[in-house]
């Protein structure tokens, strides 16, 4: 299974939908064209997140690869 967020690392009241944990659980994790940010990329990416935006609860999760931006 995908290393995803879990307890402290999640914005308070989030939780994953149950629908996503399971294509997570699932292995579907690479659906051209998005693929779900797991691990250390999806830590520094939250990072990020909370930085540019530190007023806003965003959760990381997907990003699309078919595209330059």
């Amino acid at each position: 299974m995908a290393d995803l967020l879990t307890g402290d690392d999640l914005p308070e009241g989030f939780a994953y939908p149950p629908e996503f944990l399971r294509v997570v659980e699932l292995g579907l994790t690479d659906l051209e064209p998005w693929w779900i940010i797991d691990g250390d990329l999806l830590r520094s990416g939250m990072r990020l997140l909370a930085s540019a935006y530190p007023t806003r609860r965003l959760v990381l999760f997907a990003k699309r690869q078919d595209n330059d931006t």
